[in-house]
């Protein structure tokens, strides 16, 4: 079983945020080509080790063929694919790429809140021209985002966000995955630690699990034959968190003073998606086409010599260097050179500090 594999695109093998959650995965990660990553899955019958950059086509090639399965083939052909807001360049870039790998023409790369700001404002017929101010809490699978956006009829502006990519759904599965394994260990001195597919078996156990308690407020875990002594797990748990668990959803009430959560379907993120993809194919709801502006949510830093970093872009009297920053309709920052040819001496050098 592999999870987490969002969180691993656009990454390089040797990344310090890559090597940590390494550690907490159920299944191997190693070096490939260029220091990338390469999936190492442990099988009943046969080990399967797959190309990062291969595997999120894959699952885009399957979801394509499951739309096409019901509208016919070909039908497919455009797609907009949404993205955790804190995504940096390599990672959008990654994604577009992926998609183009699996034969899509990827019109748009949008960040999930923002998307399911789009899902609200169709759903409740945004029409007027008063001021809505929202915001998007999503604690999902994989992630945290948190959105602030201005509405006004039909026009989204995200004024705020922030996200942790190690925050999520995921975790929650992994973490109580863990706790089963020491509670194992101090109880029965078995040691999992080292067994990938009694990791793999629990651990889609404790997602099963963490499913359960979104309604109720204490369930039991039972995995049988976890080991290949024949050793059958039972133990119960009492506490999860994600946004649809009741405690997450009252705390959030209590936080705003009481004010009333609208809770949404699990797929509004790709209902949004949907409609900003209707709306730059020109099959839109006339009374229904969204303009976004949105926000780049990371810091842009300059880097002109190894003791200069500029944080914001301002006049610097002594260079006659002008770099033009353009960030293009996927969130992806293109830099330029204007005014002087680069050389040795005065090349801008940009780095992904995060």
């Amino acid at each position: 079983m592999c999870v987490d594999v969002k969180r691993m695109i656009g990454r390089n093998f040797t990344d310090e945020s890559m090597q940590s959650d390494i550690k907490l995965w159920p299944f191997g990660v190693i070096p490939g080509l260029n220091n990338k990553s390469e999936i190492f899955v442990e099988g009943r019958s046969l080990d399967s080790q797959f190309i990062l950059k291969k595997v999120t086509p894959m699952v885009l090639s399957k979801m394509k063929d499951i739309v096409e399965g019901r509208v016919g083939p070909g039908s497919v052909r455009d797609a907009v694919i949404s993205v955790p807001p804190n995504f940096n360049d390599s990672q959008r870039q990654a994604t577009k790429d992926a998609g183009e790998i699996a034969g899509l023409n990827v019109r748009s790369i949008m960040n999930e809140p923002t998307a399911a700001a789009i899902a609200y404002g169709f759903d409740t017929k945004a029409a007027t021209n008063d001021e809505k101010i929202m915001l998007i809490f999503d604690l999902g699978g994989g992630t945290f985002d948190v959105s602030l956006l201005t509405i006004r009829g039909c026009q989204f502006k995200v004024e705020s966000t922030a996200s942790d990519t190690h925050l999520g759904g995921n975790d929650f599965d992994i973490r109580m995955m863990n706790y089963f394994v020491e509670e194992i260990y101090r109880e029965h001195n078995i040691d999992l630690s080292s067994n990938t597919m009694a990791l793999q078996k629990l651990l889609i156990a404790c997602e099963k699990v963490k499913k359960t308690l979104s309604s109720t407020k204490q369930t039991i875990v039972h995995v049988n034959s976890l080991c290949h002594s024949g050793f059958n797990f039972t133990s119960s748990i009492s506490r999860a968190r994600s946004t649809r668990i009741p405690m997450i959803q009252h705390l959030l009430e209590e936080f705003f003073d009481g004010k009333e959560i609208r809770k949404t379907e699990p797929n509004v993120v790709a209902l949004g998606a949907a409609i900003l993809a209707a709306t730059l194919s020109g099959q839109s709801n006339a009374n229904f086409q969204p303009t976004i502006t949105d926000i780049i949510p990371r810091t842009i830093y300059c880097q002109l010599d190894p003791s200069v970093v500029l944080s914001t872009l301002r006049e610097v009297s002594d260079l006659t260097l002008k770099v033009l920053f353009t960030i293009d309709e996927d969130g992806i920052l293109r830099v330029s050179l204007e005014g002087i040819e680069p050389t040795q001496e005065n090349e801008l050098q940009l780095e992904n500090l995060g």
